[in-house]
């Protein structure tokens, strides 16, 4: 034991539960979390049409009244929706989804595969970017397609369909 030194006694908010819970901001109180099993998430463009679904095996929701939601699942699949029609399929160990951006990215393992195209991408990571209604693919990218593989790329930015595939800098 040190001389002149005692333990901490307890504040009056960490031993008084109810005290501490009244000096909350209404706005911490608004946010929940919540884990579910399985789930699907869609998500619709400004004019209404489906733009992704991502099913996962297990998630954890992020819920804020009146603001933006965020969900983290695992084991993930999904597509990609254009014209009506599924462009791209996708796998993933994991996803993170948000509500308000409508922004989607995957991690781990992803594979988004062209349904029209035959052609699949692999990377560490792909971001749909629903306001340029692209993805942007990072780390260990590889494209492959029946007649042709390319990789080991850094980032490439492409279509739903895959049938545009380029660096950042051909689509801004």
């Amino acid at each position: 034991m040190l001389v002149g030194c005692s333990p901490k006694s307890p504040s009056s908010e960490e031993s008084n539960p109810v005290e501490k819970a009244a000096s909350k901001s209404e706005e911490d109180l608004k946010k929940r979390t919540i884990v579910t099993g399985k789930l699907t998430l869609e998500s619709s463009s400004n004019d209404g049409q489906a733009s992704w679904r991502v099913n996962g095996n297990g998630a954890r929701a992020g819920l804020k009244e009146g603001g933006s939601n965020e969900f983290f699942l695992e084991g993930v699949t999904g597509e990609i929706f254009e014209n009506k029609k599924t462009s791209s399929t996708f796998s993933a160990t994991e996803a993170k989804a948000a509500t308000e951006t409508k922004k989607l990215v995957l991690t781990g393992n992803v594979k988004l595969t062209s349904v029209p195209q035959k052609v699949s991408l692999t990377a560490d990571k792909i971001t749909w970017m629903e306001d340029k209604e692209l993805f942007a693919a990072t780390g260990n990218v590889q494209i492959n397609s029946p007649e042709w593989q390319l990789g080991n790329m850094n980032e490439v930015w492409a279509t739903p369909d895959l049938s545009k595939i380029g660096t950042p800098s051909k689509f801004k």
